[in-house]
């Protein structure tokens, strides 16, 4: 299955000369999102992908951008103060990721990035192979 793209319009353009493109997985027990931001020319700046498995290990978020690398964290969503608070979920960054949860979310983007541009899916595929390598 892939990823169902969001219109432009609900989302938030926060940076002139960028567009901000979104794309969400839903309907499989899988779910994850992908949010691409261009620059003028169409070239991927940016990216986060965030995939949570069905029965996996939590959440797993990917950060690229190309001045800083890629960033891969642990999203920690049960954190909070008592059965009636719930705080802001605490990003747990690795330093090192470990390889099969690079391998995981190459795999998630393999199987549902086929409604990207090329050049787009190559940027992330590049990333995220990358940080195998350096694993």
């Amino acid at each position: 299955m892939s990823w169902h793209r969001v219109d432009p319009r609900y989302l938030r353009q926060r940076e002139p000369g960028t567009l901000t493109l979104a794309f969400v997985s839903h309907g499989e027990l899988d779910l994850g999102q992908l949010v691409l931001h261009l620059d003028r020319t169409g070239q991927v700046v940016r990216f986060e992908l965030a995939f949570d498995a069905f029965l996996g290990s939590g959440e797993r978020l990917a950060e690229w951008d190309d001045a800083g690398g890629l960033r891969i964290s642990n999203i920690d969503a049960e954190t909070g103060v008592g059965p009636r608070f719930r705080g802001a979920a605490t990003l747990r960054r690795y330093r090192r990721p470990p390889p099969n949860v690079v391998q995981a979310l190459l795999a998630y983007v393999r199987a549902h990035a086929d409604v990207l541009e090329p050049a787009h899916r190559a940027t992330i595929v590049a990333a995220l192979t990358t940080a195998l390598g350096n694993a």
